[in-house]
């Protein structure tokens, strides 16, 4: 059976093309935290345009227009999942803000079926596809002082196997900033999915605190998560039994998780602005 996954060297091609136009034609930009409309990290506010931001972890973020931005996770690219969004806001710079954000993820490592299966080969059903997901959030940032910044948004999604949608979701996320002087942040950011008509009715929740540090255009933070976090060491399959029967076997696996009822583990990033 031939693979379906990618060539690795078409989107290493691609980031190394982004990264190096925008590295050479941006102008030079404030890299520190100046005010509460330079804090775009979970919030209503966008970069100015021309400006880039780029992590180890976090993407990459350009700024079309004073209002417009986009941004491409390098690392899911090489992982053959791919993660992109746009961010539209609505409102000028100000101490109240609104923005919309369409997002879109896939994953082309392995088919599933409708109960998260992996699928070995194609003649296991006919309604197996890559996993992926898009949604529509809506986002508004308060800032009522100098200091603190809070965002709270939500929107709809949808599941989906190749281009065949299959649930839908309610995201909803909250995030405060402190702004403690140009150089120094301390942030805090919880999200969750909401299905009600599901027997489990939420997933995905998670809550993660940090501290950030500016030298010039160069980020760093640290902070710990909450949230699920599971090491899976044999993930469920769905295979087809030899011959021509058409039978087929479903292995549940299993998964080894932290022994904690609150899972944590650390969060570390590096990233400029320019």
């Amino acid at each position: 059976m031939q693979s379906s996954f990618p060539d690795f060297r078409r989107p290493i091609a691609l980031f190394a093309i982004v990264f190096g136009v925008l590295t050479t034609s941006a102008p030079p930009a404030r890299a520190i935290w100046s005010d509460g409309a330079d804090l775009i990290y979970r919030s209503a506010h966008t970069l100015d345009e021309g400006e880039f931001e780029v992590g180890i972890f976090s993407p990459l973020q350009y700024g079309i227009s004073d209002q417009i931005q986009i941004s491409l996770h390098p690392i899911l690219l090489l992982v053959l999942t791919p993660h992109a969004s746009i961010r539209w806001r609505l409102l000028p710079k100000g101490p109240l803000t609104v923005a919309m954000e369409l997002t879109a993820t896939w994953s082309f490592l392995d088919q599933v079926n409708l109960d998260g299966h992996q699928v070995r080969d194609s003649a296991t059903c006919d309604t197996c596809g890559f996993p992926g997901s898009t949604q529509l959030t809506t986002t508004v940032s308060w800032q009522p002082n100098e200091h603190l910044t809070w965002s709270f948004g939500g929107g709809a999604g949808m599941e989906l196997l190749d281009v065949e949608p299959y649930r839908g979701f309610i995201e909803l996320n909250s995030s405060f900033i402190w702004r403690i002087d140009t150089e120094n942040l301390l942030m805090a950011h919880a999200s969750m999915s909401l299905h009600p008509w599901d027997p489990d009715p939420t997933s995905n929740e998670s809550l993660q605190l940090m501290y950030a540090h500016a030298w010039g255009f160069l980020h760093l933070g640290v902070g710990v998560a909450f949230g699920e976090f599971l090491f899976f060491t044999d993930v469920g399959s769905v295979r087809s039994l030899p011959g021509s029967s058409g039978a087929k076997v479903v292995y549940e696996g299993n998964y080894l998780a932290m022994p904690q009822g609150l899972p944590i583990y650390p969060v570390l990033d590096v990233w400029i602005r320019l």
